[in-house]
């Protein structure tokens, strides 16, 4: 039983291994959904086992220190320790594969003109669609951002984890996002990981204003300033120009 627990903790502890034989990246695993979480949820429960265990053994090298001697830990306590951590990445992976919630920021702008009080501007970022956050999932989120009712989206950074020919039909749920003043989008660094600038021109394709080292006037104008991530992975073809963006 040990030999196979070792065996099946190493399988899970190589899991960017496995997802960059897959796509040639770690960041886009292209296995069956269901292999994805597995591999997510024991990843994380090593991940969470790793320093339960080191400050139990710190705990008891200090105890034998103290002691003079020998000091047992029963093997319940370590069975103990490693549920702990497979239910708590449970819980985490079950967290991260629900639709965002959103939280609500209320900005105060002295002297901002009457005509802009209670304008909502609502930013999606980060939502890595991919094998994991697929397109039922991205259609859920348009469907709470669309009912939000805010004047102005955002989408910052790292959209997807994958190439155009394995996320088109993930990512086209975004096409109907719809606010007022339109939905802009800023790429994040893990665009540069799976073809730039076929992802711009497909986001622009879906009707999404792309902001690359730019500024750009919305709502009257005022301006929305989008600069590129300074660490953009393996090219700097298209580095972060901050002093562009707010010429």
């Amino acid at each position: 039983m040990k030999c196979i627990a070792t065996v099946i903790l190493f399988a899970a502890s190589q899991y960017h291994y496995w997802s960059q034989l897959s796509s040639g990246s770690v960041f886009s695993p292209e296995f069956p959904r269901a292999v994805v979480i597995l591999f997510n949820w024991a990843f994380g429960a090593i991940i969470l086992l790793a320093p339960m265990q080191l400050l139990l053994d710190v705990g008891t090298l200090i105890a034998m220190l103290i002691h003079g001697g020998g000091v047992s830990v029963p093997d319940g306590i370590r069975y103990w320790l490693g549920t702990a951590a497979a239910i708590l990445a449970a819980v985490g992976v079950h967290q991260a594969l629900r639709v965002p919630p959103l939280k609500d920021i209320e900005i105060g702008i002295r002297g901002l003109a009457p005509q802009f009080d209670g304008y909502t501007l609502l930013q999606l970022t980060d939502l890595h669609i991919s094998r994991l956050f697929t397109a039922k999932w991205a259609r859920a989120v348009v469907e709470r951002a669309n009912g939000l009712g805010a004047n102005l989206i955002v989408v910052t950074g790292d959209l997807i984890d994958g190439s155009l020919a394995s996320r088109h039909a993930d990512v086209e749920p975004l096409r109907d996002l719809r606010a007022a003043d339109g939905v802009y989008v800023i790429p994040g660094n893990h665009e540069y990981f799976f073809s730039y600038r076929a992802w711009m021109a497909h986001y622009a394709e879906m009707g999404m204003r792309v902001i690359e080292n730019d500024l750009r006037c919305c709502f009257g104008a005022t301006p929305l300033v989008g600069e590129l991530p300074r660490s953009n992975g393996q090219t700097t073809a298209w580095p972060s120009a901050p002093s562009r963006a707010l010429r």
